[in-house]
């Protein structure tokens, strides 16, 4: 639980990534010119705890947000990036050391064979991946050549 406030998280992207991949930010820091630049987060004082580098977007907050009586910290971003599987780190306002949280599979990235994502979680990245046809797309194409099969009989039947 964070005991004071939201300092700072960090978002992993895929390396190299560019500001101009990423628009629309919004969150409780107003956002200004070389903001949100994907970079090398390193562990050290100001990342306490991190298990090791991250290379990521950093959300920064300088205001405590009170909503009845709890803090609520909402961000949002757009990108073109495909999504996958990565890490998060968070850390607490508090220059005592503080809190900090992350992901259960930090530093490490899911396999082929992995079944349960739930160390990870969704990041925008660039990798290709392999998207399967959903089985809607093959039932409604294979009803539309039926169809056509059908019209091609009943047009020779006429003839």
């Amino acid at each position: 639980m964070l005991s004071k406030t939201l300092s700072h998280w960090i978002l992993e992207v895929s390396n190299p990534a560019l500001r101009s991949d990423f628009s629309g930010f919004n969150g409780i820091q107003v956002p200004y010119v070389g903001q949100y630049v994907p970079a090398l987060w390193e562990t050290g004082s100001s990342n306490l705890g991190m298990p090791t580098n991250i290379y990521g977007i950093k959300f920064s907050s300088d205001t405590d947000f009170v909503k009845a009586g709890t803090q609520i910290y909402t961000f949002s971003f757009d990108t073109l990036r495909m999504p996958i599987w990565g890490d998060f780190y968070a850390k607490d306002g508090n220059n005592d050391g503080g809190n900090y949280a992350f992901n259960k599979g930090f530093g490490t990235d899911p396999g082929s064979d992995t079944e349960d994502f739930n160390p990870w979680i969704v990041v925008p990245d660039s990798k290709t991946a392999v998207i399967p046809i959903p089985g809607t797309v093959l039932l409604l194409g294979s009803g539309l050549v039926g169809l056509g099969l059908l019209r091609f009989r009943r047009r020779r039947n006429k003839s």
